[in-house]
Order: structure tokens, then sequence, then C-alpha cells
């Protein structure tokens, strides 16, 4: 996650949006989540590639989803390949729900 966090050189624009690390929310510890978005950022590692991890993370989802948080999620592999690509789409979605946060 930290090497996510450095290489895309965002930090200064995470912080802008109040991006905390690692927060808890209700019983469960997001990765990163901008509360003024009302946006969780998730990062999954192989562990979450299980039955059981899967179920875990959908119902923890549904949770976030009820009190009106949206998450999104990259794989570590997305993140280790994709970066750009995973950053332009954070960006895209922070974009969309700044717009409709003013309409």
């Amino acid at each position: 996650m930290w090497h996510f966090r450095k290489r895309i050189g965002l930090w200064g624009k995470w912080i802008w949006w109040g991006v905390n690390r690692l927060h808890l929310i209700g019983q469960f510890i997001v990765d990163f989540y901008a509360h003024s978005l009302m946006l969780v950022i998730e990062l999954d590692g192989s562990v979450h590639n299980s039955n059981e991890a899967k179920e875990y993370d959908e119902n923890r989802t549904a949770f976030l989803n009820e009190l009106g948080i949206k998450v999104i999620r990259f794989t570590n592999q997305q993140v280790e390949q994709y970066l750009m690509q995973v950053v332009k789409e954070i960006e895209t979605v922070i974009n969309e729900i700044q717009s409709s946060s003013i309409n």
C-alpha cells in the first residue's frame, strides 16, 4: 500500500481530499477513506481470493454502501502493473463524486 501511495505522487492531493489510511468504520478497517468524499479505496492482495474473503468483502461493501460510502477496489496486481490506469480511475470516481455533490 505504501508503494502505491508513494509512486502515484498523489500524497498532496490525498491530504487535500482528507484520505486516511487504515480507518475504522463500524467494525471494519478500510485501507483508505476520504470522509469528505464518502469514498473507500481498497487494495486487495491474494488473501481476498478465497470464497470466505469474497463473502466478507461483499458484506463489508454492503454495510459501507448503506452508510452512503462508495467503495472502489483494486488488486495489488492492478496497482503494480497498471498504476496509471488505477490512478486515473480513482481520479474519475473522485471527479464524479465532486460533480454530483455540486448538483
